[in-house]
Order: C-alpha cells, then sequence, then structure tokens
C-alpha cells in the first residue's frame, strides 16, 4: 500500500519535461508521484536500480537521494506529503489501465492549475482516486507473477541480440499472442517496444560516455544491425546517434 492514512498535502502538481541527462539529485523535503507520458529513464537509489517507460508510475519517497539517467522525458508529477504512514522506499508502478491513470493524473493537473473555488478538495479527491488505483495494479499480481520471471531476464539479457520474444513466452508457459496481450495490459507496450526501449536507454549512455563507435554501441546495446539501430535511434530520440554523441 502507497499510502495508509489521512492529512494529505499537495505542494504542486507539474508538467515537467527535460532533454536528455544524467543527474544527482539531493533528497527533497516532500515525497513525489509521477507519471511518465514520454520517454526511458533509469534510476537507482538505495542500491535499487529501476527503469521507466512510457505509462510507469514512480513514488519517490521524501529525504532519498536517487541518479537519474534519462532520455526526453516528460512527467506529471505530484509533491506531496501526508500525516500517515508513507513508505521510505521508491516504488514503481505499470498500471494495466494505463488511459485510467493518465485521465486521472490529467485531471488532477487540470484542477490544482485552475485554482478554481474547491480546487482542493477536487485535487484530494481525485489523488486519492490516483492511489486508489495504483494499490489496486500493486495487489493484483496474478498476472504480473507469470511473467515476472522473464521480465527479469529480459532486464539482465537486454544486450543479447538473439534474445526474442518467442523465447519470452515460452519461458512464461504462455503462447506468444496470449505472452504479447499480458504484457501490453501491464507495461504499457508490446514486448518488443519495451526491449527496444531497454537497448536504446542503454546505448544512449554508452554514447555519452564515449564508449565505442556508433557500430560498436548498437552490437553492445543488443542491435545486430548498425543501420536499422541508428534509424530507431534517431526516431526515439530526435536525432542520429553521432550527433546524441556530440550534444
Amino acid at each position: 500500500m502507497l499510502l495508509n492514512g489521512n492529512n494529505v498535502k499537495i505542494f504542486s502538481v507539474m508538467d515537467m519535461s527535460w532533454p536528455p541527462t544524467v543527474a544527482c539529485v539531493k533528497g527533497r523535503n516532500m515525497a513525489a508521484l509521477s507519471l511518465r507520458l514520454r520517454g526511458d529513464a533509469r534510476i537507482s537509489s538505495g542500491g535499487v536500480c529501476e527503469r521507466l517507460c512510457d505509462g510507469d508510475v514512480l513514488y519517490m519517497p521524501k529525504g532519498v537521494d536517487y541518479r537519474l539517467e534519462a532520455g526526453n522525458e516528460r512527467i506529471l508529477v505530484v509533491h506531496f506529503d501526508a500525516d500517515a504512514d508513507i513508505p521510505t522506499a521508491m516504488k514503481v508502478y505499470r498500471p494495466k489501465d494505463n488511459a485510467r491513470i493518465l485521465s486521472l493524473f490529467e485531471q488532477l493537473f487540470d484542477a490544482w492549475n485552475k485554482k478554481e473555488d474547491g480546487y482542493m478538495f477536487l485535487s484530494l479527491s481525485l489523488f486519492y482516486r490516483i492511489l486508489y488505483e495504483l494499490t489496486r495494479t500493486d495487489e493484483s499480481k496474478g498476472e504480473t507473477s507469470a511473467i515476472a520471471e522473464s521480465v527479469a531476464y529480459l532486464h539482465l539479457h537486454y544486450t543479447d541480440p538473439m534474445l526474442s520474444v518467442a523465447f519470452l513466452s515460452k519461458k512464461s508457459y504462455m503462447s506468444d499472442t496470449y505472452f504479447r496481450r499480458i504484457f501490453r495490459r501491464l507495461y504499457g507496450k508490446n514486448p518488443h517496444e519495451y526491449l527496444t526501449a531497454l537497448r536504446l536507454s542503454h546505448a544512449a549512455v554508452l554514447l555519452e560516455e564515449h564508449h565505442g563507435t556508433v557500430e560498436e554501441i548498437a552490437l553492445s546495446s543488443g542491435f545486430s544491425d548498425a543501420k536499422y539501430f541508428s534509424t530507431v535511434f534517431r526516431k526515439h530520440f530526435g536525432r542520429p546517434p553521432s550527433k546524441y554523441r556530440n550534444g
């Protein structure tokens, strides 16, 4: 459970975006709940590393330092505090009903920033509704556990160019079609898109740190074809790998 208690205080609801970046962020004096609208990121805190993609919701406790490696990001974020039992470790939620969560975040953003009469009550109502939906997501572990081993394997071996969706579905004892359908429901994108996003995020870090040529980075990130890598990289980040490296 994300929050157990009352007396929640919302400080801000913001629509934030930034270009590719690597940043070390000091713990703030408020917690944050953010919905990723665009981008892929890697966030590390307390020895735990999570990869975030479109549709993921991140809870970041107050007072926690973290490291962010991000592409072209855009998020809706709520900064808040509460007189309640509140988790002290970051957590990522991957809602099954992404459209529902997005709608609630957008309604909350509009209510908070328009500040019409009664906006505080409406904002708190919407915030609690988001928490309710996330709690349901967190407690619906049946289908998630069925593919958990495959997703964990994917995160460990996404740089292997031989890794395939067919292999992952077999590890989950599912047909390709059913695996793809459940995967999309849980993660908001199909397995191939998810895998490609991980590889592109990894490649972006290597480019920033100048680890080899574009061709070498393509191969070490799981792409067997450097030309295809350049095409999907440009589509995802808005510029080719050579320009990304040079800033």
